[in-house]
């Protein structure tokens, strides 16, 4: 079932940092919320159907655990599939004036696209360091475009290899505002000493929540509680597809696998199925060996159990736009563009969805 989720309040996406009443002031907020989070609500939106059921949940029998999150991307401007951009595409930072009001203008981000540096001494790199985003390089000084989107569209051209690549920025889409809080004394009808604290909201221009899953009959349209206050926001079938693809029945020798949601290993950044010591393992049947990536800060994953009322565990992840270049001799690629999972732990609330293309070297 693909739904496309609407808010059309302010949101609350509180991140996983615990947040102690009386010690702390300010609760800070995501602007998407975590695939934690998306899961959730869509449970909740089954248990509030069927609340005969709640005490099943978390249980044996619970009637949710078949849940699969198969992907989760966004949609701007009522038509138009977006994913978190790769982590190698990024923007000329010393761009004119009228070039840089020209894209913000039309919303459109011209991109230079990061090459592999040589790899000879990786394997040592790899293992010294957590953050190898440094192993691509550029001809000229570039910068990160924050937030960057990229349509299903132009995904295919970056598959492809195009010079010219255009994304999207969050940033566009969405605005956020401040909100106090206290908490009352219901006694005296006043707030309570210390108990004051600061929250950041956000509120969605143009930009909707995708959702694609399995193993849950709920209503095809309806409401869902998302975020941190419980917000009500509407959802509805999908009728797009989810990608743009060609046909290739190519033989290649290396493959570019990006995620398009984060993912959590054992190792940090490195998948699970990677030696560190020799940066090989079995990847879709074949053996593969890691020559490079370029990957982000790790972000914090957690949640909040409503029936025990505390705070789930919290993983490091891998942050959505992270790529990875595998070397896989003579491996058939039938399409520019097919959808993998790195086995990711949480795979099942959809971590570790990725893209596997044609890799590019130097």
């Amino acid at each position: 079932m693909k739904i496309r989720i609407k808010p059309y309040d302010m949101l609350f996406f509180r991140d996983p940092k615990p947040f102690n009443k009386g010690e702390d002031t300010r609760a800070d907020s995501m602007v998407l919320p975590n695939l934690t989070t998306i899961y959730g609500a869509l449970r909740t939106c089954y248990f509030a159907d069927h609340p005969g059921k709640l005490d099943l949940a978390n249980e044996k029998d619970d009637p949710t655990r078949n849940l699969k999150i198969n992907q989760v991307c966004y949609l701007y401007d009522g038509n138009e599939v977006v994913y978190p951009a790769p982590r190698d595409l990024v923007i000329e930072k010393n761009m004119s004036r009228a070039a840089k009001n020209e894209m913000e203008r039309s919303k459109k981000y011209k991109t230079i696209k990061l090459k592999c540096k040589d790899f000879k001494d990786i394997e040592s790199s790899l293992k010294k360091y957590n953050n190898i985003e440094y192993f691509y390089t550029s001809e000229t000084e570039v910068e990160e475009l924050p937030m960057g989107l990229i349509s299903k569209d132009e995904l295919l051209y970056y598959s492809c290899n195009y010079e010219e690549i255009y994304l999207r920025s969050l940033k566009d889409m969405f605005m956020s505002e401040e909100k106090i809080g206290i908490a009352r004394e219901d006694s005296k009808h006043s707030a309570k000493d210390n108990l004051m604290y600061r929250i950041s909201q956000v509120k969605y221009e143009e930009l909707e929540i995708v959702v694609n899953f399995d193993g849950l009959d709920i209503p095809e349209e309806g409401y869902l509680r998302l975020g941190g206050q419980g917000n009500a926001v509407h959802y509805k079938p999908l009728n797009l597809e989810l990608t743009k693809n060609e046909e290739v029945n190519e033989i290649v020798d290396y493959v570019k696998v990006y995620l398009t949601v984060p993912a959590i290993f054992d190792n940090g950044w490195l998948p699970d199925f990677i030696d560190p010591s020799t940066l090989k393992g079995e990847f879709l049947g074949e053996e593969v060996e890691l020559l490079s990536a370029c990957v982000g800060n790790f972000i914090s994953v957690g949640g909040f159990d409503m029936k025990t009322s505390k705070e789930k565990v919290i993983y490091r992840a891998v942050p959505a736009g992270s790529i990875y270049l595998f070397k896989i001799p003579n491996f058939k690629l039938k399409n520019a563009i097919s959808q993998v999972s790195l086995g990711s732990k949480l795979s099942d609330l959809g971590y570790g969805k990725a893209f596997i293309m044609k890799g590019d070297l130097l």
